[in-house]
């Protein structure tokens, strides 16, 4: 079926090629998988290629496959540099000139070996009518060959420095997938490499096993791809998230070892000295977070902290497990941030709101103080007149609906201005103020005590009847002329006159009852003072 015996292995090697150069393509959002991809789908030309010269008899046949060839074989350094720069974070060396840098020796070595007959650079002589033992054919290599060997190999080795170092510096967690790319990449090109260096090219020993080797490289890149989901979980923007993070990140393993810190976290603690990798964390941490080694290993916390070394320094700081497969503890992500500024605005802002909330108190204990002046009489402390005439006709609405009776009371001090000729007006406040103890001692909490003007008072009385208020007038009667003023070493007193109206059996408005109130202590005062009168009606 196949006249060489190296074909078939050749097309298996170009079909697993080709297979995980399409897997790897659909992936090619993430960084590296594009150049990886064409990589693969130069490692399948050259393999397919290398087949199908073997299995070709007729030699212009054998010189097309040999230039598809060329091109699988020498346009794979490129691609190799491209996916090991993209790979490894390095993304702003793809510019346009260092493209075009790195592919023209690879894309004159191609032009030369496709016309190595007209100069003999690439090629000093191929012939594909000789045939080796091996089936591969004879040709001896040109100088040109050789310098592209010299740059394939700087380049190669370039590049697997950069994945060697990424692998190097990698967390734990992306170890393996780092690994996985060294190993597959590292598999064909030491079999180049031996078979270029030491076994020799065109001598017929055995055939050029690098094509081979890409089916090694193959299954190493399936399996990264579909066991650490290689590109899937690939940390190619810790660089970008975690290195430029204003938060500081340090995770640690199981021993609290520090596998990994970000320099925000080195920024944030101070620290100056080398790197804390491999450090016992508490170390780190001791002089800031004394709380950390009472934490709990195995659970997620969030926590507000004050720094032990700055106690005007505040941090809210997350510790959050890390746990493989078997939910096994394999180490703790610390993340943490200063909030300093956000505590002293905080702060700040609580200080305002209870300065704010003082001068609310200020202002409702001013506007309730404005309040009762302006309903209260400053000498006595009792309602005003304008305050008793407004409640009056609220009183009289109320009790027309709920049908009830109110009690008028109009008081007059007797012979108040002899008093205050001949005493002063001192002694004249003193009696006023006198006058309104008895009637807020001797009143209800519903009843309602003004000042009506002068020494004039008025009383009312919601729910009493006409037998009620009189009997309630001759008792602040009786309590105020029992009543002394000390004044300048003398014992004062005098006498008080009442008179008494009723709602709604004597008046339906205030004015009628205020009227009749007033006639009924004018009629006090006509009758000898210190007394209580009734309103007459039809008078």
């Amino acid at each position: 079926m196949f006249s060489n015996p190296y074909s078939p292995y050749l097309f298996i090697s170009a079909l697993i090629t080709l297979v995980v150069a399409i897997l790897t393509w659909r992936r090619r959002s993430a960084p590296g998988a594009t150049p990886l991809a064409l990589l693969l789908f130069t490692a399948f030309i050259w393999s397919f290629s290398n087949g199908m010269i073997l299995e070709t008899k007729d030699p212009n046949w054998q010189i097309f496959w040999f230039n598809v060839l060329s091109i699988g074989a020498i346009m794979g350094t490129p691609a190799f540099w491209a996916f090991g720069v993209e790979f490894t974070q390095h993304g702003q060396w793809l510019t346009k000139r260092n493209i075009f840098l790195i592919s023209l020796v690879p894309i004159i070595s191609v032009l030369l070996s496709w016309t190595t007959e007209y100069h003999g650079l690439f090629y000093i002589e191929r012939d594909f009518a000789i045939k080796l033992h091996n089936g591969d054919w004879n040709f001896t290599p040109g100088p040109f060959y050789w310098v592209f060997i010299i740059f394939s190999y700087s380049v190669t080795l370039f590049t697997f420095l950069l994945i060697l170092r990424k692998f190097l510096k990698s967390p734990p967690m992306y170890r393996w997938q780092t690994a996985t790319v060294l190993t597959g990449i590292l598999i064909p090109l030491l079999g180049n490499l031996a078979y270029t260096l030491f076994i020799g090219v065109g001598k017929g020993e055995i055939i050029d096993p690098t094509p081979l080797l890409f089916t090694v490289m193959g299954i190493f890149f399936a399996y990264g791809l579909f066991w650490f989901h290689l590109f899937d979980v690939v940390p190619v923007a810790r660089h970008l998230l975690v290195e430029h993070m204003q938060d500081g990140v340090i995770v640690v393993d199981a021993q609290n070892r520090i596998v990994d810190v970000n320099p925000s976290a080195l920024q944030c603690l101070d620290w100056n000295q080398s790197s804390p990798i491999g450090k016992d964390v508490r170390d780190l941490l001791k002089t800031w977070f004394d709380q950390f080694s009472s934490i709990p290993a195995d659970i997620y916390v969030q926590t507000e902290v004050r720094a032990v070394n700055s106690p005007n320094t505040y941090f809210d700081l997350r510790v959050e497990p890390i746990k493989n497969r078997q939910n096994n503890l394999t180490g703790r992500l610390i993340m943490f941030r200063d909030i300093t500024r956000q505590k002293m605005s905080e702060k700040a802002l609580l200080e305002a709101h209870d300065r704010l909330h003082l001068h609310l108190k200020e202002i409702e204990l001013l506007q309730s103080e404005l309040r009762e002046q302006a309903i209260r009489d400053p000498l006595t402390g009792l309602f005003n007149r304008r305050y008793m005439e407004e409640t009056l006709e609220r009183e009289i609405a109320r009790a027309t609906r709920e049908n009830y009776s109110i009690g008028i009371c109009m008081a007059d001090i007797d012979q108040f201005k002899a008093f205050n000729d001949q005493h002063g007006h001192k002694a004249g406040d003193l009696v006023l103020k006198q006058l309104a103890e008895v009637f807020t001692t001797y009143s209800r909490a519903e009843d309602v005590v003004c000042r009506y003007g002068g020494e004039e008072f008025l009383i009312l009385m919601p729910g009493a009847d006409m037998d009620t208020t009189v009997r309630r007038a001759e008792d602040w009667r009786k309590a105020f002329e029992q009543s002394k003023i000390e004044f300048e070493g003398k014992q004062l007193s005098t006498t008080l006159s009442l008179g008494v109206s009723i709602f709604p059996q004597q008046g339906q408005t205030s004015d009628d009852l205020l009227k009749l109130a007033d006639k009924a202590l004018y009629l006090s005062k006509n009758n000898g003072r210190n007394q209580v009168s009734i309103a007459k009606t039809g008078e």
